[in-house]
């Protein structure tokens, strides 16, 4: 037998090495790649999940401090937030008082404005917008309001600051055991000590005479008409008085506003109020600016005279108007805005805005009346107006009439306006009168044409038909 291989073993399809082969070991492998993709799916539904999870979160939070797009915050007591709304643009403004809502004070003591502000958030500071109205009388008890006003683009906030003034309280006056009563007490227990008869009852001992009258007492005890021992001396004011003004020895008053007077208060070295003999000269007239003096006198029990001044500064708060030009006219007319005010802060317009101009050129184009209203630092206002009448764009209207005479033709005009007619004008030829003589006679059925101006310079015509 010759060598003999050996025969490799017959492998059938589906058999690896001999080793029939598992396609379950395959579907694992698949399985596996199905669990990879399937994690990576789960992973990123996840992570998505989370992030819409996140947006609603974040909307929910923010959409309650949100108006219209603009982040918006509750407003505290002493501010108030407003949002304008034009077109696509929205503009939050927010009004802010600085300081309590309620300040108190006591009667006499000086009121500090704690101020206010105004923000927007397309402008910046627009504190210029605010009006401030109504004023502290510290010298008055009572409840004073306080208003602060935006005005800007239509909207018109409002916040109020209450100021109480409150009473002083009332301090119990001592009165002072004049030192005469007590010197008289001493001198009568002297007196009463040294009336008495000596412990040796000896009849050579001096004794004082008697301190009661010389009439003597009756039978009864009684005393007799002539005294008594316990009326008290007649006290006169001894010492110095003290004098001293109410309120400020400087006042404040607008031009135009009201003064009242707070006095001054007199007291003498007894604690006696003796204010009724202050004597005051002096006045003040609130309508025209300056400076005046009030003077508070009194007698001082050595017979000098003592005296106090308070200083009443009247501010100047004068705004006058005029036109550059009051005749008619069918363009604009200027007004002439001229303000004296001491401490001056801004002027309004009237369309609303607030310049901070002393004097000021305003153009107009149509009739009407036309207020301006000046501010002081204290926030003080004065108002002043003027009417434009004189504008007229409007064209005059008319007609005319013509009549034949034998020799002539005559053209009547009758042509109206509101400023007047000015001058009438035929074939080029002007006219002060409405009636036109022609020295000729015209032929029948030709059509004139007449026009006129009035006295603002506008043009009007007319077409009449010869007879």
């Amino acid at each position: 037998m010759g060598n003999t291989r050996k025969k490799k073993p017959d492998f059938k399809e589906g058999t690896i090495n001999g080793v029939k082969s598992s396609s379950s070991r395959r579907l694992s492998k698949q399985e596996r790649q199905q669990q990879e993709y399937y994690s990576l799916v789960k992973m990123l539904v996840s992570c998505i999940c989370v992030l819409i999870m996140v947006f609603v979160l974040n909307w929910i939070i923010t959409s309650s401090f949100t108006f219209n797009g603009i982040y918006y915050e509750e407003p505290k007591d002493n501010e108030v937030i407003e949002v304008i709304e034009d077109g696509e643009t929205h503009e939050r403004v927010n009004l802010h008082l600085n300081g309590k809502l309620t300040i108190k004070l006591t009667e006499g003591e000086k009121y500090v404005e704690p101020g206010f502000t105004a923000t927007s958030d397309l402008k910046g500071d627009i504190s210029d917008y605010v009006i401030v109205s109504g004023k502290v009388d510290t010298e008055t008890v009572g409840t004073y309001q306080l208003k602060y006003t935006l005005s800007y683009r239509g909207i018109s906030p409002t916040l109020t600051r209450l100021v109480k003034v409150e009473a002083k309280p009332i301090k119990e006056e001592t009165t002072k055991k004049p030192e005469t009563d007590k010197e008289n007490t001493v001198d009568k227990d002297k007196e009463s000590s040294s009336s008495k008869p000596s412990s040796g009852g000896s009849s050579n001992s001096t004794t004082k005479p008697s301190t009661k009258p010389s009439g003597g007492s009756n039978s009864n005890g009684g005393s007799n008409n002539g005294g008594s021992t316990n009326t008290k001396p007649e006290v006169k004011p001894q010492g110095n008085i003290t004098l001293k003004l109410n309120g400020n020895a400087t006042v404040y008053v607008v031009e135009g506003g009201s003064y009242k007077d707070a006095g001054a208060k007199a007291t003498d070295n007894n604690g006696t109020n003796v204010s009724s003999k202050i004597t005051v000269s002096g006045s003040v007239n609130t309508n025209v600016a300056g400076t005046y003096k009030i003077t508070y006198s009194i007698k001082n029990y050595n017979g000098e005279t003592l005296t106090v001044v308070r200083n009443v500064i009247v501010q100047a708060m004068g705004i006058s108007l005029k036109l550059d030009n009051s005749a008619p006219t069918n363009k604009s007319v200027n007004i002439l805005v001229n303000t004296n005010v001491d401490n001056f802060n801004r002027l309004m317009l009237p369309n609303g805005t607030k310049v901070p101009n002393k004097v000021y050129t305003y153009k107009v184009t149509t009739n009407g009346t036309y207020e301006f209203v000046v501010f002081n630092t204290a926030g003080n206002s004065r108002k002043a107006t003027i009417i434009v009448k004189n504008i007229d764009k409007d064209k005059p209207k008319g007609k005319c009439y013509i009549t034949q005479l034998s020799d002539a033709t005559q053209i009547k005009i009758e042509a109206s306006d509101y400023s007047g007619i000015d001058k009438y004008i035929y074939s080029g030829k002007e006219y002060n009168e409405n009636t036109i003589t022609l020295t000729r006679k015209l032929a029948s059925g030709i059509q004139l044409n007449v026009g006129f101006y009035d006295k603002a310079g506008n043009y009007g015509t007319a077409n009449c038909l010869v007879p």
